[in-house]
């Protein structure tokens, strides 16, 4: 079974370097690649993936509100958010 995976950054590079560590295991693939939350949302109802990949930096929205968006709209897909805060402030 392959585990479907899309990614959300504001950042090209950042989405191409993820998307080719993910690449190098065969039972991963990246099948969606977003910059704003309507584009994160529009990618999970498109393709349904497994894990949705969260950048703590996207164009529209804050991540708190982005994670409340996508657990609201798609409460079987899992979340990983990334970024350098060190303040606990992701944690929820």
């Amino acid at each position: 079974m392959v585990i479907k995976i899309v990614l959300a950054d504001d950042s090209d590079l950042m989405m191409v370097g993820t998307e080719a560590i993910i690449a190098s295991k065969p039972e991963y693939r990246v099948v969606g690649k977003a910059h704003t939350l309507n584009d994160v949302l529009l990618s999970i109802e498109q393709q349904s993936p497994e894990i949705a990949i969260l950048s703590e930096c996207l164009y529209d929205m804050d991540i708190l509100s982005a994670v409340d968006a996508v657990r609201h709209a798609f409460p079987k897909t899992y979340m990983i958010v990334v970024g350098m805060l060190t303040d606990g402030t992701l944690i929820h």
